[in-house]
């Protein structure tokens, strides 16, 4: 299951995967690295038993011979394990250990984390022989890490059971702090493809919470948020793949799953139907009807024996974490079926629309050029949005990536002058930018060949070419156009950071491949825009493009961006866009995102908190998948 996915819970703690890799790839939490064994063990200890936190104790293989103030017992001795107790293999390169549940004449029960990273590790099996005198365990797995023994919180009275439970329907009441999630409410339904919101609150809780939606006690994909803040609101839209029906919750946890709150239940139902139209269905005409669950779709043909179709609208363009540049123009793309225009066309941002509303008269399918406003400030959230009948019909594309404009500013300013040579007889200056079939440039347009000279307002260029900016630059009364548009530098100090210093521009970057299984890579240097591959993954270790050991990030709210491209593969490729800490400070996740894509380019940003400054640190975007070409465009890191 993909990293962070509740997968049940023993005595309340709830157990989460840790991913397919098994590799440490989440933040040094309150209980440590979420979400491996020893994580699950020391939230178990301490949230269900009050046992002092034995965050920063080692790996697991350290846990039956260190100090930890638990008894001990040895396996296939005197003594039976008993619900509560920990288990521990000391076997492999770290060990491993787990959480008794249950007990019964012939097996335990064990609640653990990062081993089959499937619902089967809030319940694993492991075979109990009764001896008459004392227990054997059998092993976690094939006669691999054998269990050496087991530990036991001092005071308490042995028992065969815990409760197995799942995420609590309510907030707990605890000095700890609670959740309340106020939206959905209780009743309420949703439609597939539409977008809905869900609310939270909470006191004496800090960010980042998990927001996951529950169907009964199962957990849907995808996972809503890993990093939303103690309280505020999430725009939603139901995948069609989420079954109709049901009992649906939104549930928020915060301290690593040990304190949640759910929303009331709500069922999920399918698009808006409309029924007429006898010869084929078409919702035109008056005088028929058109019935639809949720809303108003218009009037339908009054002939007999109609058909059924299904109303709906598919935002086709941007996709999901595409960027647009302020100033820059784009292409919105759009297709609906069973539904009558005018639609409404508008961008939202975080779930709220904002102007200028795009149009209110656009047909049922098609595509339109939009202008990006100055006024829609850096962000990740933004949508388009196509709306029918009064809104109660809509789809939203992916949410896509607002950026500075090229040069960080509107896109050129008329009457300024460029690399300091005015015009004769003209009005001087680049005019205004703009980019055909690409993106345009950062850190603004240099003259590459020579000087420019005018006369009547007309710029040209004794050499002609403008390299690093994707195209031949020319120019007619002041206007550059960018053909091609592909950007070969590190971005400039502005690239999606709304105005704050890139912190890796002049970084240098090398690419690590084909890992030993200890982490020792093989190493060349990179240079933004070439391609590289297959790529080679390891085990644990990906194939990656990083930077070196960088200094001094503040602390904050580090948002890293990276633009790449997957030029060749044989199926999905996952990815990862990612910050740690490094040497001289320890390794920590800063920030990570995971995705899974096909070929093609792409831009990402994602974004986390640093509680505090890091000494060293790194950048990377990641391919764990093998045999992928690929290469990275740009990269930006700052701290917000």
């Amino acid at each position: 299951m993909p990293w962070g996915t509740y997968l049940g819970a023993c005595d309340g703690v709830a157990v989460y995967s840790n991913g397919p890799t098994h590799d440490v790839v989440g933040d040094y939490g309150d209980y440590g690295y979420m979400w491996q064994c020893v994580e699950y063990v020391n939230r178990y200890l301490t949230t269900a038993k009050g046992f002092k936190n034995l965050r920063g104790s080692g790996n697991a293989n350290s846990y039956l011979t260190a100090d930890l103030g638990l008894q001990r017992y040895t396996n296939d001795g005197t003594s039976c394990p008993a619900a509560g107790d920990v288990v521990v293999s000391p076997h492999g390169p770290y060990g491993h250990v787990g959480v008794v549940c249950s007990c019964s004449s012939n097996e335990c029960r064990i609640a653990q984390q990062n081993w089959a990273n499937n619902a089967s590790d809030a319940s694993f099996p492991i075979s109990l022989i009764r001896t008459g005198t004392g227990c054997k365990l059998g092993s976690f797995g094939g006669g691999a890490y054998e269990i050496d023994g087991w530990l036991r919180v001092p005071g308490l009275t042995p028992t065969t059971t815990s409760t197995s439970t799942t995420i609590a329907s309510t907030a707990p009441s605890t000095g700890d702090g609670s959740i309340t999630v106020t939206s959905p409410v209780t009743g309420e339904v949703w439609y597939q493809g539409l977008v809905y919101t869900a609310a939270w609150i909470s006191t004496n809780l800090l960010a980042p919470f998990r927001l996951v939606v529950l169907n009964g006690t199962g957990e849907m994909v995808p996972t809503l948020s890993t990093t939303a803040p103690n309280s505020g609101t999430l725009s939603i839209q139901v995948p069609m793949s989420w079954p109709l029906a049901g009992q649906y919750r939104v549930c928020a946890t915060a301290k690593s799953g040990s304190i949640a709150g759910c929303s009331g239940t709500f069922t999920i139902a399918s698009p808006i139907t409309v029924v007429g139209g006898g010869t084929g269905g078409s919702v035109t005409g008056n005088g028929g009807t058109a019935t639809s669950t949720g809303g108003s779709v218009g009037t339908g043909d009054s002939t007999s024996g109609g058909s059924t179709c299904t109303g709906g609208i598919v935002v086709t363009s941007p996709v999901a974490a595409e960027v647009w540049q302020q100033s820059g123009r784009y292409v919105a793309a759009w297709s609906s079926t069973c539904l009558l225009p005018p639609f409404r066309l508008v961008v939202t941002k975080g779930g709220k629309e904002v102007t200028p509303v795009i149009s209110t008269t656009a047909s049922t399918s098609g595509t339109q050029v939009i202008e990006v406003p100055t006024t829609w400030l850096p962000d990740n959230d933004y949508a388009l949005c196509a709306t029918a009948s009064n809104g109660s019909v809509w789809g939203c594309s992916g949410n896509f990536v607002v950026a500075m404009s090229a040069g960080g500013g509107n896109g050129g300013v008329a009457g300024t002058g460029m690399c300091g040579v005015t015009s004769t007889g003209g009005t001087t200056g680049m005019g205004r930018v703009t980019s055909t079939g690409g993106t345009t440039s950062m850190g603004g347009a240099t003259s590459m060949g020579g000087t420019m000279t005018g006369a009547g307002g007309i710029l040209a260029g004794t050499g002609g070419t403008a390299t690093g900016t994707g195209g031949t630059m020319t120019g007619t009364g002041g206007t550059i156009t960018s053909i091609g548009g592909t950007t070969s530098g590190m971005g400039g100090s502005t690239w999606a950071c709304d105005g704050k210093p890139n912190l890796v521009d002049g970084a240098s970057i090398t690419r690590q491949y084909n890992s030993t299984p200890s982490g020792s890579y093989m190493n060349s240097l990179y240079n933004l825009g070439n391609s590289v591959g297959p790529s080679e993954p390891n085990g644990n270790y990906p194939d990656q493009l990083a930077t070196g050991y960088l200094s001094n990030l503040p602390a904050g709210r580090p948002t890293a961006c990276f633009d790449y491209e997957i030029i060749a593969a044989t199926g999905p490729v996952t990815t990862e866009a990612k910050v740690v800490s490094a040497p001289p400070s320890p390794w920590n996740t800063l920030v990570s995102g995971v995705d899974s894509v096909g070929v093609g380019r792409k831009a990402v940003c994602v974004s986390g908190v640093a509680t505090q400054g890091w000494a060293g640190w790194q950048a990377a975007l990641q391919i764990w998948s093998a045999g992928v070409s690929y290469k990275l465009h740009r990269i930006a890191v700052c701290v917000q």
